[in-house]
């Protein structure tokens, strides 16, 4: 638990690259662990600057435990005057990585950097940010009659931007897609998170009334 002054210290020494990956997890392990018990005094903006001094990075487990965090303050700013602010700090905090990281994978890439891309990609399409969810989308539309085409890494985001979009008909043509797929469970899961990123209240209630039909979802799902 440290003063706001260490922390700037931190922040610098982050920003001159004089803390390991794995010190600098660890320096966020303990912040936002800190923050959830409401125990981090200077509050959650030194997280994020904390956050962005590390935005060049590269590794998947900064970027899966940043787009936790962040995840959770989208979630908590959801509908107020601030998320055009925390949807904008985003798109600026991922721009280093998504530079490098590209869209689509390398043929011979490391394990990390293909996990890297996966959490960068889902803050970019968290945040909106128009090429990706415009590239990620038209993956969709393009194979919409047989979404195995779609490379595995990709499918869920894709169908999570399609979401993000809102529209009825998307939302009718995974529904239904969703009860036509009994057999291949992973892309069934798939289709779940995309039925319930659905954002308005018409498609809350209709995931409602989809949960109380057994056979349409199933208790262990």
């Amino acid at each position: 638990k440290y003063s706001y002054e260490f922390l700037a210290q931190i922040g610098q020494a982050i920003k001159n690259d004089k803390l390991s990956s794995l010190d600098i997890l660890n320096v966020l392990l303990d912040f936002i662990a800190l923050d959830k018990l409401g125990q981090f005094e200077p509050g959650s903006p030194s997280i994020l600057e904390i956050i962005q001094s590390s935005k060049t990075s590269l590794n998947a487990n900064f970027w899966s435990l940043t787009g936790s965090f962040i995840g959770n303050v989208h979630y908590q700013l959801k509908q107020s005057e601030q998320q055009d602010l925390i949807e904008s700090f985003t798109r600026d905090l991922i721009a280093p990585a998504l530079a490098k990281l590209k869209l689509a994978p390398d043929t011979k890439e490391s394990p990390n950097l293909t996990s890297a891309r996966f959490e960068v990609l889902s803050l970019a399409v968290m945040a909106k940010d128009p090429a990706v969810c415009k590239h990620l989308t038209d993956l969709y539309y393009k194979n919409k009659d047989d979404l195995s085409l779609i490379p595995p890494e990709l499918r869920i985001l894709s169908l999570y931007a399609v979401a993000k979009l809102g529209l009825k008909k998307d939302y009718k043509n995974i529904l239904e897609i969703y009860k036509s797929s009994h057999e291949d469970v992973s892309l069934r899961e798939d289709l779940m998170y995309c039925l319930t990123s659905f954002e308005s209240e018409e498609f809350a209630l209709e995931n409602i009334e989809l949960l109380q039909d057994g056979d349409l979802a199933r208790q262990q799902d």
